[in-house]
């Protein structure tokens, strides 16, 4: 039996749905209906349905914002539109989210029966062909060459092997003269983990059965569970016609266990050798391809490749990254998920563009991000996120890809903003006005700081900001930014040797004179005065 989710505002559509789909026969229970798309969200976390039947046009949340937020909570359900939105963008972000079909009221019951009864298809389909897979790996062959994978392990490792290992590592390999090149292989989906001699062979003769010609043998070992490092060697015409056949038959794979296995496989691949001792080099060549990874839409990635993510500098890359990170903690720490995220992903792409400087600096850049989140976390008053939110945090940091570290950053984000979240609802304007507090302070410089900027990054109207900070703290908005500064001011005129004007620039006034008009009315002298006493 297949679950069933509906979900519509209108009483009697949930109904009438609810009635067909119990008289249609189907190998189906209707597993919650409800009345809104927050409240959709809920009972599908609860129950994790198979088949999501939902308007778009709801209270609190439409159909495509529930679909996207299941999708981010790990819950893939075959989904189906049901609206009276007859317009192309509505479809168009359906079927980029994955929609199974999309029906427009009003709607004959035999329509969405016949929909329904296709997604049952489909999910007996990939049930049984997940079935097969796992059968395949059960009965994967006792009599694995432990040998050969042994010594393949030595040669990627980078570990000296004798001339007669050399030799029979040849010999292992069916192949004494051809190309040879190294890869490593990721793969994503609903899979047991590939980390015996046996699993990983059994699994290589699934991918060689069809999709790689005869005369290209593969070889592979278990780096980590559902990574492989993968090693094709073959005769050929030439090196390029050998990289076109491999490339081919990867595609061809790699589209094939996505279909029908929910399995996505990313592939980076290293230099073409012609000795078998060069499988360690090109092994090197595919680390270094795979750390620098980004772009999920991208399945097969070749060293050397121009990056499609590549960062164009126009400035100063620290700064740029400084800034950004600034930014993403900013957004987390208003709550504001979507935005972090969304800057999350410019900050991965400027990480593409210093990919040369070395795995060293990425990682301690990324580092600093989530010890600085986690500071003002501990500093609003939100509390430290445990860092067993987070598995394997430091493995995956010093070893992971772009791609992988963008996943790891984006979850720390996603539990840090949850957090934050409950905080604001159980005091939520106390929490703001400590977070405008904190602006302030770190945007001194910025002259064109406003009430309305911080009104945004709390999402407060302007005048209730106004309102509850001048409660709160006695002063109004402008009565402690300008407060702030001059204290500013002060601390760097008696604790420096910096001009008036760097002064001034530094407490967010481009206009000297105005600067020292407002200083001598807060501190009731000039600022070359006070400076001298």
């Amino acid at each position: 039996m297949y679950k069933v989710l509906i979900a519509d505002d209108e009483t009697f559509v949930r109904n009438l749905l609810e009635k067909n789909l119990q008289a249609s026969g189907l190998p189906i229970e209707i597993c919650a209906s409800a009345g809104d798309g927050e409240e959709a969200l809920q009972k599908a976390l609860e129950t994790h349905p198979d088949i999501l039947v939902t308007d778009i046009s709801m209270p609190f949340k439409n159909g495509l914002e529930l679909i996207k937020e299941l999708q981010e909570q790990g819950i893939g359900a075959k989904t189906i539109i049901i609206s009276g939105y007859d317009e192309f963008d509505y479809a168009r972000t359906a079927i980029a989210l994955g929609v199974t079909d999309y029906l427009l009221k009003p709607f004959m019951p035999k329509e969405l029966t016949e929909v329904v009864e296709k997604i049952i298809r489909e999910l007996d389909g990939q049930k049984a062909l997940n079935q097969n897979l796992q059968m395949l790996i059960e009965q994967a062959d006792q009599n694995v060459s432990l040998n050969r994978e042994r010594i393949l392990k030595t040669v990627l490792e980078g570990r000296k092997i004798s001339e007669s290992e050399t030799e029979q590592l040849g010999f292992l390999l069916k192949q004494e003269k051809g190309y040879y090149l190294s890869s490593i292989l990721t793969l994503k989906g609903t899979m047991e983990d590939l980390e015996t001699a046996e699993q990983v062979e059994e699994f290589i003769k699934l991918a060689q059965s069809g999709y790689f010609p005869k005369e290209l043998l593969i070889r592979a070992v278990s780096l980590e569970p559902s990574k492989l490092a993968v090693c094709f060697c073959g005769k050929s015409r030439n090196e390029a016609d050998f990289m076109e056949k491999l490339v081919n038959g990867l595609k061809s794979f790699a589209k094939s266990m996505e279909q029908y296995y929910d399995i996505v496989p990313y592939a980076a691949l290293g230099r073409v050798y012609k000795t078998v001792s060069g499988l360690r080099d090109s092994y090197l060549d595919a680390l270094e391809t795979w750390k620098d990874a980004l772009n999920p839409e991208k399945k097969i990635r070749i060293y050397g490749e121009k990056k499609e993510e590549e960062f164009h500098q126009t400035g100063e890359i620290s700064t740029k990254l400084r800034t950004m990170k600034s930014c993403i903690r900013g957004a987390v720490c208003s709550g504001n998920e979507s935005e972090a995220l969304s800057l999350l992903k410019q900050l991965m792409v400027l990480y593409t563009s210093v990919s040369n400087k070395g795995g060293d600096y990425i990682i301690i850049s990324a580092g600093e991000l989530i010890f600085g989140i986690a500071d003002d976390m501990e500093k609003n008053g939100f509390g430290r996120p445990d860092k067993k939110d987070i598995p394997q945090l430091k493995s995956h940091m010093t070893a992971g890809s772009l791609l992988e570290i963008h996943e790891l950053l984006e979850s720390y984000i996603r539990i840090c903003c949850i957090k934050v979240k409950e905080n604001l609802s159980a005091n939520r304007s106390e929490v703001a006005v400590r977070l405008v507090q904190s602006y302030i302070e770190d945007h001194l410089r910025d002259n064109a700081l406003s009430a309305e900027d911080a009104a945004e990054l709390v999402h407060f109207s302007v005048s209730y900001l106004r309102e509850i900070f001048k409660d709160m703290t006695g002063e109004s908005f402008n009565e402690y930014l300008i407060r702030k500064r001059m204290e500013k001011a002060g601390e760097l005129l008696r604790n420096t040797s910096m001009k008036v004007s760097d002064i001034a620039e530094q407490c967010g006034y481009d206009n000297q004179r105005y600067f020292s008009s407002s200083f001598k009315k807060f501190y009731g002298c000039t600022p070359t005065e006070f400076k001298e006493f």
